[in-house]
């Protein structure tokens, strides 16, 4: 309820190749006058979301796929293009996705090449086991719901009215701190799977802002990024361990 326009329209699945996402966000297309020929997708917002990480990672290896290098694109906010017999562009596309997988499935599908060539560590990698049993169920009380609903729309809301943000108070000192360990590179398969560790965390710290309502990332912002990333990696050496990504090795 927080944005039905988002929900309604924004959530996607079934990802495949890269040009059928470079659809969902593409820029309207004119011929050689200039005309425009074709509509572009005005809310370039886009959530894909994937119950089954395995058939997007299935989808890497056929031939001429392009649907990884779209994606690694897609994270660095780059303009997506393609070059196929109908080109489309899709200018500051803002695509996020979520998806699930089971262990031995991630550790058996996600290739060295996905995980080394900057795809794997553009993810953070969440371990996650159910913590009770519920055979009735047990939704959420409308009265928690509400004032998180609230709190959601006005951070929203706000979010839209900031063009940038930048450290304050103890964030300054302590993301000096923290730089250094964070872009340090790590061996193996699991240090290729988290060398954007850096750009992660001060993502989330500007997350954690706009939630408060802040113009500025302060230093409960970085903490708490710094304690999310924490557990990303930590889940990450829990899934591979010391693997090298070398099966002769």
């Amino acid at each position: 309820n927080v944005d039905p326009e988002w929900r309604d329209r924004r959530i996607v699945g079934g990802l495949s190749s890269g040009e059928g996402l470079i659809e969902s966000v593409h820029d309207a297309t004119t011929d050689a006058a200039g005309e425009v020929v074709a509509a572009g997708v005005a809310d370039k917002r886009l959530l894909v979301f994937e119950g089954e990480l395995a058939n997007v990672l299935k989808n890497f290896e056929r031939s001429g796929n392009t649907l990884s290098v779209v994606l690694r694109h897609a994270w660095d906010g780059l303009t997506l293009r393609t070059m196929t017999k109908r080109p489309m562009s899709a200018t500051a596309p803002h695509v996020s996705m979520i998806a699930n997988i089971t262990v031995p499935e991630l550790k058996r599908l996600l290739t060295t090449t996905e995980a080394g060539n900057g795809l794997g560590n553009r993810f953070l990698w969440l371990m996650a086991k159910r913590s009770k049993l519920l055979p009735d169920g047990n939704p959420i009380p409308p009265d928690v719901v509400a004032p998180l609903e609230a709190s959601f729309t006005r951070a929203g809301e706000f979010g839209r009215s900031v063009e940038s943000l930048d450290r304050c108070g103890g964030a300054v000192q302590l993301w000096r701190d923290e730089y250094g360990p964070l872009s340090e590179g790590r061996p193996g398969l699991a240090g290729s799977l988290t060398a954007r560790a850096e750009a992660h965390v001060m993502r989330l710290a500007c997350l954690y802002a706009l939630m408060d309502r802040q113009c500025a990332v302060d230093e409960p912002h970085l903490r708490a990024a710094l304690a999310l990333w924490k557990y990303c990696e930590a889940s990450v050496r829990y899934i591979w361990g010391e693997s090298l990504g070398d099966s002769m090795a």
